[in-house]
This record gives structure tokens, C-alpha cells and sequence, in this order.
């Protein structure tokens, strides 16, 4: 009756990722980060990539919105 999955979104039997933008912390876009890493090393990539306080809530992952968008595509 009062279940956690109850309030959860679903498309065609999928589970829908849900983009929030107020985040409490800063973090690093993953998606950013692991194109950066094809060309930098750890420090250089940490360095340069995004900053974002956004994330994905069933992920649990920090993404910009043209990362975000890019990661759940077949989401959507």
C-alpha cells in the first residue's frame, strides 16, 4: 500500500532516471570526466572537469544535462 517502488516512475516497464539540479555538494560530471580521462591523466582530468551540483537520483552519479542526456537515452 505504501511502498517505495509505488512512487517510483515507470515507462514501459523501465524504471525513468530523474535529473535533479539542487544538490546539496559540488561534484564532477561523470560523464565529462571519463572523456577527459581518454586524453588526461587522473590529476589533469580532475582538474578540468565540470563541477556541478546535479545529479541522477537512481544512479546516485553526478551529471551535467548534456551528459545526463547522452547516459539515458535509451530512458527516454
Amino acid at each position: 500500500v505504501g511502498d517505495a517502488q509505488d512512487n517510483r516512475r515507470f515507462y514501459k516497464g523501465k524504471k525513468l532516471h530523474k535529473y535533479l539540479t539542487h544538490g546539496i555538494r559540488r561534484r564532477n560530471c561523470v560523464g565529462c570526466y571519463q572523456k577527459l580521462r581518454t586524453t588526461l591523466n587522473r590529476l589533469d582530468a580532475n582538474n578540468k572537469v565540470k563541477k556541478i551540483r546535479s545529479y541522477c537520483v537512481e544512479c546516485e552519479k553526478g551529471y551535467c544535462l548534456e551528459c545526463f542526456c547522452a547516459a539515458h537515452t535509451n530512458y527516454l
